[in-house]
């Protein structure tokens, strides 16, 4: 398990790596969350999950780190997959129509998560 400062960690879980913020995705760390994502990137990593099991809410920073994301790992041949996203970021994505532009996975089932 790598840590970036103390919000955010990464870890190998079945061949995929999983990044795992511990506070809510604002501008005050979304250049934590680019410097990981961009360092996974380099490295050729692609297999990209965001646990956002820990994650209380998004600012608008957060959203614009997530579709450069999803745009980066569509160029890659994979997309960005959210794991346990919480009803309020959920209603965020929603009101934002930015709900259909990424994988939702909840780790009680392998479904996606409807709009």
């Amino acid at each position: 398990m790598t840590s970036i400062g103390t919000d955010i960690t990464t870890k190998n879980i079945n061949g995929k790596t999983v990044i795992i913020p511990s506070a809510p995705l604002t501008v005050k760390n979304s250049v934590d969350l680019k410097t990981v994502f961009n360092d996974l990137m380099k490295r050729a990593i692609t297999d990209i999950i965001l646990d956002m099991g820990q994650v209380a809410f998004l600012d608008s920073a957060a959203l614009e780190l997530l579709i450069s994301m999803q745009g980066r790992l569509k160029q890659a041949d994979n997309e960005l997959i959210l794991l346990d996203i919480n009803a309020v970021c959920r209603d965020i994505l929603i009101c934002t129509r930015m709900i259909n532009g990424f994988k939702l996975i909840s780790r009680h089932g392998t479904q996606a998560l409807e709009p």
